[in-house]
Formats: structure tokens, C-alpha cells, sequence
């Protein structure tokens, strides 16, 4: 597996409404992403109308046991559908951990193309519930089956972890990623993580970066790949300086 290479755009972190489609995504990591075999098909909606699903669901989404609100979110990933969608994203705002991470399994399971369904939660979302979207990604276990999926064979699977972990590394989430560039068995791994953490935008993984990057225990390549990432988010980081700040003798209060 090679290295990402870094997207046309830096995200900007100060944006809570930052757009996120699919072609803002960084490129895969092996290569172009090739076309998946067959027709693309959405999980059909069964024969409900929205008057019954906005009733019956909603009165038991506001059931006082977390378990009967949590069981309600995998019932609606069955379901499929616009209202379905609106459902499951709006859990992520409830108080429970356990029904925001039936909410994560839920987003998963809802459409085939699982990278599509997350982009548009995270795009829709306040500052806030992208924070808890990612949270629940990773406490539901799905950043770790990501980890897992970013060395299977099939490219589409490949795709779909690196985006997922892009995604919550933009929201902030990179704790599991940094440990994982520490500790996985894989060098080519422990790489991708690095370039992904990088281009999240994320300059609060610069101290651990810097740590990392100095650990003799570590791979060389890994180290490597550790230096050349932090050269790449002080450059981002310079980008964004004011003219004025980059001449000598300047300073912010002049």
C-alpha cells in the first residue's frame, strides 16, 4: 500500500459547516479508485409510509431506556430511506453512549456505499456532533474494523476504511490513530496514518508527531514518514500566515 497523497484543499478546522463530498476525500492509497462491479443499489425502504415512521418510531426513539432506543437505530438501518437517515443522524445528539454508537452501526449498515452515507452525516452536522459522530465511530469498534479493512485485498473495502478514518480524524478523533501508528504490525499501515493524520488538518497531532519521530524503537520508515508529515503541516501552517507576518523584522503588534 503506498502513501495518500495529499488533497487539492487543506480542510480548515474553524469551519463547522466545512463541506465534505466525496471528490474533497483524499485519493486512495494504492492508487485510482477502481469502479465497483455491478450497479450500485441503495437497502430498499419497505412499504411504509412516512406518517407511520415518524409516529410509531419516534415514540419509541424517545423511550426512557437507552437499550429500546438503541434497538429502534438497527431497525431503521433495515428500513432505509431519507427518514431513516434523518433518524439515525439526529441520535448522535443523545445523551446515552450506547445509542450514539447504535447510531454509528446503524449510518454503517444503512447504504451500500458506506463512505457516502458518513460524508453527508459529518456535512450536515454542527462542530459539536461531528465531535460525537467520530466519538461513536470509534467506541462503537468501526474505526477498528477500519484499521483492519485498510490492508484487504479488495481495493473498494481499502477505500472505504481510509475514508471513514480520514473523516473522523477531521473531526478530531486521532487518539486510536496515533496509537495504531505506534504500535501496529504493519509498516505500510503505520505510513498511510501518518500521511492521513497529516492531511486531516489536525495540528494538534504535531506533539505527538514530534515525540514519535524521535523513538528510536520505531521503524525507520516510520520516523520517516513522522519527519516529513510534520514539514508538511508547519508548511500548511505558513500558508496561512498574513504577508506582513512572514517579513523580518514584524511582529503581531506592530
Amino acid at each position: 500500500m503506498v502513501r495518500a497523497a495529499p488533497p487539492k484543499h487543506a480542510p480548515r478546522e474553524d469551519d463547522s459547516k466545512e463541506q465534505l463530498p466525496l471528490s474533497e476525500l483524499p485519493a486512495r492509497p494504492s492508487g485510482k479508485r477502481p469502479k465497483r462491479s455491478g450497479k450500485q443499489t441503495e437497502i430498499p425502504r419497505r412499504d411504509e409510509d412516512s406518517e407511520t415512521i415518524n409516529t410509531q418510531t419516534r415514540l419509541r426513539l424517545n423511550s426512557e431506556d437507552p437499550v429500546e432506543r438503541a434497538a429502534v437505530l438497527s431497525e431503521l438501518a433495515l428500513t432505509g430511506g431519507h427518514d431513516s437517515f434523518g433518524l439515525i443522524n439526529k441520535a448522535f445528539d443523545d445523551p446515552s453512549p450506547e445509542v450514539r454508537n447504535a447510531a454509528a452501526r446503524a449510518l454503517y449498515e444503512l447504504r451500500s456505499d458506506r463512505t457516502s452515507s458518513f460524508i453527508k452525516a459529518f456535512r450536515d452536522a454542527s462542530a459539536e456532533r461531528r465531535c460525537r459522530i467520530a466519538g461513536a465511530v470509534t467506541d462503537s469498534g468501526l474505526a477498528g474494523d477500519a484499521l483492519v479493512n485498510l490492508s484487504s485485498e479488495d481495493p473498494d473495502t481499502a477505500y472505504d476504511a481510509f475514508s471513514l478514518l480520514f473523516l473522523i480524524a477531521k473531526a478530531g478523533e486521532v487518539e486510536a490513530l496515533l496509537q495504531a501508528v505506534e504500535e501496529h504490525p504493519s509498516i505500510e499501515i503505520r505510513q498511510t496514518l501518518v500521511q492521513l493524520l497529516a492531511q486531516s488538518g489536525q495540528t494538534k497531532v504535531l506533539p505527538a508527531f514530534g515525540r514519535l519521530a524521535v523513538r528510536q524503537s520505531l521503524p525507520s520508515e516510520v520516523r520517516s514518514a513522522l519527519m516529513e508529515a510534520i514539514h508538511q503541516i508547519r508548511s500548511e501552517q505558513l500558508k496561512t500566515l498574513p504577508a506582513a507576518a512572514l517579513l523580518p523584522g514584524t511582529s503581531k503588534n506592530e
